[in-house]
């Protein structure tokens, strides 16, 4: 038997259809037909058999069934776990015995209803599979559905050698995309890779959507965002929000489409297609609708070192209260001493760097006294530090490369950051458990604006002044912290935590 046979055979026997195998294993449901067909090879992701192995086997249920399948292989009928049933499977359909018959689906027609004892899961899937380059169409049902198909998606612009601009567009109820922080945690992997790869984004957000749903997309998106290669739109327009639609497009490959009626609560289709034309005809209604949208975030990429640092001090000049979150501990907390201790034995551009911290030194210090200023920091682990691996915030674009804190200067910096605790009210730290902004950081200024850095070769600035954006990242800045006032028992754990950190260094 050849491949194609033994997987439509296994298929037939535990009745499971193309659309419940697709969901599983996160490709199309028309690829897994081409493979019951012969007209596609043999997978060579093994990931991709294993995971087909596994959910044949969990739907052996019945002993008929089992016998039949043992009989088939040439096995003794014997107890056989899942995982083990699993294994036989995929080495049997990874053997080629394109010399014994073929085998007759009259054969199993009269094998009863059998029901799933689990239900397709997608969102615990790492596999980026392969998907075909054909003009098909895919039909996905309910936020399952759709899950697979960004999966899907997502996966052909994965193998796309060739940069392009990826567009993205939704006012549909985004709770499938962000109900779930495993199935986060994987889109958004998948996307940095997409980014990585060369691609450009260009989405158009929702600024009607209700509150507590902005705050998490938003949340979702600030890596993107940090990246500079993310362009935002939103539309200044008001629509009836009672029709709402989804479209994902890769010029180059595919479009994803659902739309939906407000409310509407039962499955609905999302549709993956392939056509060139179709695709194209997307792209286009996309950009007429770009036309009618405005700015998010501003993008800048800096052409020197000089222009980044002087973006960010006109910015840091506005006086308000100020909340930063950063993968980095910040130059505002570090003493005048301990920079130009690192700076004169390991920066480039000495001077320079030199005059702009003394500047920036005098602007923050204005700050401070009329203005709160917050930190959202995670608290690197000993272990980071003594191996070298905490990264001095600006080096990599001072030297080309990053550059780490020593222990000694590391304690010399959370010291200075417990002094200020110590002697300035109007200095805040939260420290989390999480750092989600690890090569770069997000400034808030309250009702003024939010700039986002990219501190990695090469920076990227994201600037916004929109009044719901800000709304939204005042909210998310406030699950991490208290912007009204600052108990004394909580700067009192502060110092604690860095306290504990210090004599942790030096064991």
């Amino acid at each position: 038997m050849k491949f194609n046979e033994k997987l439509d055979f296994l298929m037939t026997v535990t009745k499971t259809s193309n659309s419940a195998l697709s969901l599983y294993t996160s490709v199309d449901a028309s690829y897994i037909s081409r493979l019951r067909r012969g007209e596609r090879r043999l997978p060579r992701n093994e990931n991709f058999s294993r995971k087909m192995s596994e959910y044949l086997a969990g739907h052996f249920a019945s002993p008929i069934q089992k016998r039949t399948l043992f009989e088939t292989l040439g096995y003794e009928l014997k107890a056989e776990t899942e995982q083990g049933l699993s294994s036989l499977i995929y080495q049997w359909l990874m053997t080629d015995d394109s010399d014994n018959p073929s085998l007759s689906h009259g054969y199993f027609s009269d094998f009863p209803e059998i029901e799933f004892r689990k239900k397709p899961d997608t969102t615990d899937s790492r596999f980026s599979p392969p998907n075909p380059r054909d003009t098909g169409t895919s039909v996905y049902l309910g936020n399952e559905g759709k899950r697979a198909a960004f999966l899907c998606f997502l996966s052909q612009l994965i193998e796309e050698k060739k940069p392009q601009t990826v567009l993205f567009f939704s006012d549909e109820d985004a709770a499938w995309s962000i109900e779930d922080p495993k199935f986060i945690s994987q889109w958004q992997e998948m996307m940095l890779q997409i980014i990585g790869n060369g691609h450009k984004i260009i989405v158009i957000h929702n600024l009607q959507s209700p509150l507590d749903e902005l705050v998490k997309v938003c949340d979702c998106w600030l890596p993107l965002q940090l990246t500079g290669s993310v362009s935002a739109y939103y539309c200044p327009l008001a629509r009836d929000g009672i029709f709402r639609r989804t479209m994902y497009i890769a010029p180059e490959n595919s479009v994803l489409f659902s739309s939906g009626v407000r409310g509407n609560t039962g499955p609905h289709s999302n549709i993956l297609m392939n056509d060139k034309e179709i695709v194209s005809s997307f792209e286009e209604e996309f950009y007429q609708f770009l036309k009618m949208c405005r700015h998010l975030f501003w993008v800048v990429r800096p052409n020197s070192l000089e222009s980044l640092i002087h973006m960010i001090m006109e910015f840091d000049k506005e006086p308000a209260d100020t909340t930063v979150r950063s993968g980095y501990l910040t130059i505002n907390t570090m003493s005048q001493a301990l920079f130009e201790s690192i700076v004169s034995n390991r920066f480039d551009r000495k001077d320079f760097f030199l005059d702009f911290f003394s500047r920036w030194k005098v602007s923050f210090r204005k700050l401070m006294r009329t203005h709160v200023y917050s930190e959202i920091l995670h608290l690197p682990s000993v272990e980071t530090i003594k191996e070298g691996k905490l990264k001095i915030v600006f080096s990599e674009l001072a030297n080309g490369t990053p550059l780490y804190y020593t222990v000694e200067e590391c304690i010399q910096h959370l010291g200075n950051m417990i002094h200020m605790l110590k002697t300035n009210d109007n200095y805040h730290l939260y420290l989390t458990g999480e750092s989600r902004l690890n090569n770069g950081f997000l400034y808030f200024k309250d009702n003024f604006g939010a700039l986002i850095l990219n501190a990695s070769v090469p920076p990227a600035i994201s600037l916004t002044d929109e009044d719901t954006t800000l709304a939204v990242i005042h909210t998310i800045l406030s699950a991490h912290s208290n912007m009204f006032s600052y108990p004394e028992p909580l700067r009192k754990d502060a110092i604690e935590k860095l306290q504990k950190t210090i004599d942790n260094l030096r064991k």
